[in-house]
């Protein structure tokens, strides 16, 4: 979608965003989608953040103007805000989705940084998506804090905890490597190194040797969200109510269930349902849940 026909920022209640288009980059050239809008509802609200899917190739930070969450948040006098991200195949990100991530990372420094200006409480922000935005969220919600406290940049001398997460249809680990594993199949050694090839165009990394040196390693440990799990992290919503998702390795609801069993395994307050499979655990809804736990 083009820049004149980008609709304006207006939720399903008519509600217009107090802040449209900010850009929380730092190289407008380079970072040409690194911009988030946000509905402000109210002195020293939290904030949830919405991070959209697509496979870190498509989305845009619009594809959830109308949906009733945004107004439910805001009647409940939690801000809302809703980003877009560098794909992880634009000649502007080098490090693959790495790069997609850490503008996610970036987004929410950038408003801890500026909370006085956006006048939210820095210390109650929730973050949730769909596919590869929930996954984002994940990875924020389980890595250590990235927060850098010397940078000379003080939006990332912020921190990126979270008090709350939620993902639908999402991933258990971007190490596509454990996939096999998560979805309990085994692989011929054509289906093995077409895997590997997949994550190698993820990650950016050019070779197979890369893809299983130490560095190499040391990457795919980095996002793999079952790994990062502890018990001090967020509680976490995840769903995946859809059938037609069994037939979809990315989506199956079988991450949905390794999730759960991490989160249950590590002592983490969890929300889990993935129908198709039979899990509901218990199955509550992602606005009460996240009003719940900010």
């Amino acid at each position: 979608m083009s820049l004149e026909t980008e609709p304006d920022a207006v939720n399903s209640a008519g509600v217009h965003a107090k802040y449209k288009k900010v850009f929380y980059g730092v190289d407008p050239e380079v970072e040409s989608q690194c911009f988030f809008d946000l509905w402000w509802a109210g002195s020293n609200t939290p904030l949830v953040i919405f991070i959209h899917g697509g496979g870190f190739q498509v989305g845009h930070r619009w594809e959830i103007y109308d949906d009733p969450a945004i107004p439910r948040f805001l009647q409940a006098g939690v801000s809302f805000a809703t980003i877009d991200y560098r794909y992880h195949n634009d000649t502007a990100s080098p490090r693959g989705v790495r790069d997609s991530l850490c503008d996610c990372k970036r987004a929410l420094q950038f408003m801890r940084s500026n909370a006085t200006e956006y006048d939210i409480d820095k210390t109650r922000i929730g973050a949730y998506g769909g596919s590869g935005g929930g996954g984002a969220s994940l990875w924020l919600a389980f890595h250590d804090n990235m927060a850098d406290s010397y940078n000379k940049d003080p939006v990332l001398r912020e921190s990126t905890r979270l008090k709350v997460v939620g993902a639908k249809v999402t991933q258990a680990s971007y190490d596509i490597l454990r996939w096999p594993e998560i979805l309990g199949k085994e692989l011929n050694a054509v289906e093995y190194r077409l895997l590997k090839r997949r994550a190698m165009t993820m990650l950016r990394i050019y070779t197979e040797d890369d893809l299983h040196s130490a560095e190499g390693v040391a990457i795919r440990q980095d996002l793999d969200f079952l790994r990062l799990m502890s018990k001090e992290d967020p509680p976490m919503y995840v769903s995946n109510n859809m059938e037609k998702t069994l037939d979809d390795d990315v989506h199956h609801p079988l991450h949905v269930k390794a999730l759960w069993e991490q989160a249950t395994k590590v002592g983490l307050v969890v929300s889990a349902c993935a129908r198709p499979i039979g899990l509901n655990s218990p199955c509550e809804d992602l606005v009460d849940f996240f009003l719940q736990h900010l």
